[in-house]
């Protein structure tokens, strides 16, 4: 929808449509200096999760792609930004509003429900929000109801995403079916694949029919599930293990960005789904690797700081606030996730960070003027005629 209206007013131009995702991206920028104020009652972490956002690479680059992040991100911080604004009716309409864009924009955000509820219901007091739940349920609902009855229309059920399940059969169940049974990923996979088409075959024995899209996610939703709660904590914890998949930097993406004519069409052959896959010998890799890793290992070890931080000082609305969102969206997408599913989490993640930046500058700065006091008083108790008695 956002690229109809880009396209019609900029004749099809891919540089409107990064000129208005990097107007996005600023105005995440400025949304986190006013979700720091009102969450974590600092502006000045605001200003610096603000610049730590606006440094980053990954959302840099894919500020220039075709892909779904930079607008999701922003909705994301939009909603967060009403959350925590006065709990009012507009305020909740309009976060429920921007929460379901962010739904049907990247369907993942269904998972988000109980972060949105959560947030708003750390506001005080308790009674006078619960109130507002209502207007936050209409405003998700007017942004995803045309959608949702669209889909019914065309595939005769409801859905959010046409693509649905790929990620959780796939990839998900595939992992953890690798794991318990200690074979490959691609043997898994292929097992998982041949589980799908006897579904598929199932269901054309009983329907007159083809299965359409809601029906094949059904069947694959159903197949995911069956192996992910044959043994549901292991596979809890081979989808943790599996999901620091998502912190890798993303190299891939960038250099789909920085290395001409890999853009307009990538042909996938085999498992090479990546024109980088062919230049990894290329000293461009390196240098890249080694940029993105020079930015990302101190924000995550500043993030993981500032998560204690917040923990030790019981801020209990701002951990919920900016902690479980990135919890959600790490661990979700589990064997599937890469650079690009960071890229909506890493404004929490700059906000973590800018806590510790902010208590070391302070701890600097008082340093420093506990030097400057001491040398002060020294100084006055050698000249007596200047105060050295009173010293």
């Amino acid at each position: 929808m956002l690229l109809a209206v880009l396209y019609a007013l900029g004749a099809h131009s891919v540089l409107v449509v990064a000129l208005a995702q990097a107007g996005l991206r600023t105005l995440g920028a400025f949304l986190l200096v006013g979700i720091a104020e009102r969450v974590m009652k600092s502006r000045a972490v605001g200003w610096i999760a603000a610049i730590l956002w606006l440094l980053a690479p990954l959302p840099t680059v894919l500020t220039g792609i075709l892909f779904t992040e930079t607008l999701f991100t922003t909705l994301l911080l939009l909603t967060l930004w009403f959350l925590s604004g006065e709990p009012s009716w507009r305020n909740a309409l309009l976060a429920g509003l921007f929460f379901g864009f962010a739904i049907i924009t990247r369907p993942i955000a269904e998972l988000l429900i109980p972060w949105v509820v959560l947030v708003l219901l750390l506001h005080k007091p308790l009674r006078s929000v619960l109130i507002k739940i209502l207007p936050l349920a209409l405003g998700a609902a007017i942004a995803t109801g045309p959608w949702l009855a669209y889909t019914a229309a065309q595939f005769r059920t409801p859905i959010l995403s046409t693509v649905g399940a790929d990620n959780l059969a796939f990839y998900t169940s595939a992992s953890v079916l690798a794991h318990e049974q200690g074979i490959g990923f691609s043997e898994a996979s292929d097992r998982v694949h041949a589980l799908y088409q006897q579904g598929l075959a199932q269901f054309q024995a009983t329907h007159a029919s083809p299965a359409g899209p809601s029906e094949e996610s059904a069947i694959k939703s159903q197949i995911a599930y069956r192996i992910l709660l044959a043994h549901p904590l292991q596979s809890a914890w081979f989808n943790l293990v599996d999901s620091f998949n998502t912190l890798r930097p993303g190299v891939s993406y960038t250099l789909l960005f920085l290395t001409p004519g890999n853009l307009p069409s990538v042909v996938s052959q085999g498992s090479d789904f990546s024109p980088a896959t062919a230049a990894l010998g290329e000293p461009l890799v390196l240098a890249v690797t080694l940029a993105l890793l020079l930015f990302y290992a101190p924000l995550y070890a500043s993030t993981l700081l500032g998560l204690v931080l917040l923990f030790w000082k019981k801020r209990w609305q701002a951990f919920a606030a900016v902690v479980l969102p990135s919890a959600i969206l790490s661990y979700a997408p589990g064997f599937s996730g890469n650079g690009r599913f960071r890229v909506p989490f890493e404004p929490f993640l700059c906000l973590l960070g800018a806590v510790v930046i902010l208590e070391v500058i302070e701890a600097v700065r008082s340093r420093k003027g506990g030097r400057s006091s001491r040398s002060q008083q020294v100084r006055a108790a050698r000249s007596p005629g200047e105060g050295g008695e009173a010293a």
